[in-house]
């Protein structure tokens, strides 16, 4: 079958059109079926590769946005910490926005506090104690922990629990002052605030954690233990002191504060991680 491309008349054969007369190069429909079944097939492919790319593509997007994010929160929280390490009182001026980089540091502080204990421990007091337990046993049926690398995970992991008490044991104390003062205090901001002021004694673990790795282990056990006392009893005093800033008795807030931290200190050594054979009182 022929059509005339000039009037769509169709015919059975002729170079000229039956119709218009006009000179006509025609297709049959089987040619024109085999020609358009190649088209069909193109057409029906197309969608499933245009598909099939913008799903790739949004995959790498989604990807790229992921690693974009960490970077800028690992920006922005370390912009956090260098500031806060250069003027520890803007931790003072902290608030809701600040949670998550507060968390992430009183978490980083703890963490590093159980390596420099490890550390420390395991340089300076390791030998004595193994010593002591392959002949007598576990005195009093208190685990010492210093066993050497071996025990690596169970202690720190050990001591990250009672890191993590003795934080809430200052943290706790706080509140209790804040409350018998009758301060409006908002404890997610306090928690914030108290957090934040982790930093720079942070840094003093890091210091810890490279003096015991090099066996300096004396030195890295007084800067340890002056680091626990100095964040987890001195701190809440000064902050209770800086808080109550009309208080006529702030200065005894302050006191109290230290004094309830290691009273507190005291009841839960002896009613509970004793027997767990664990103490917050590290040093």
């Amino acid at each position: 079958m022929i059509i005339c491309s000039n009037c769509n008349h169709q015919q059975q054969a002729g170079s000229n059109c039956e119709n218009c007369g006009q000179p006509i190069q025609g297709i049959s429909h089987t040619q024109e079926q085999h020609t358009q079944a190649p088209n069909e097939n193109t057409h029906t492919n197309k969608p499933n590769e245009v598909a099939a790319t913008v799903t790739n593509q949004k995959t790498d997007s989604s990807s790229n946005e992921t690693l974009d994010n960490i970077k800028k929160g690992l920006g922005s929280y370390w912009k956090f910490f260098v500031e806060l390490l250069k003027n520890p009182t803007k931790s003072l001026q902290l608030h809701d926005k600040h949670l998550v980089f507060s968390i992430v540091s009183i978490s980083l502080f703890v963490l590093t506090l159980s390596l420099g204990y490890y550390f420390t421990m395991n340089t300076t007091m390791g030998g004595l104690f193994g010593e002591l337990e392959d002949m007598l046993g576990s005195f009093g049926g208190y685990d010492y922990g210093y066993s050497g690398a071996g025990e690596f995970f169970n202690i720190v992991l050990k001591m990250i629990l009672v890191g993590a008490i003795a934080f809430g044991i200052s943290y706790g104390s706080l509140l209790i002052v804040f409350k018998v003062a009758k301060l409006e205090l908002n404890p997610k901001q306090l928690f914030i605030q108290f957090s934040s002021l982790s930093i720079p004694f942070l840094v003093l673990n890091i210091v810890v954690i490279l003096l015991g790795a090099l066996s300096v282990g004396m030195l890295a056990n007084s800067l340890l233990g002056g680091t626990v006392q100095l964040y987890l009893s001195l701190v809440p005093a000064l902050l209770v002191y800086d808080k109550l800033t009309s208080h006529p008795q702030r200065i005894y807030y302050g006191v109290g504060t230290a004094f309830l931290i290691g009273t507190i200190n005291i009841l839960i050594n002896s009613l509970l991680l004793s027997q767990l054979g664990l103490s917050t009182s590290l040093f």
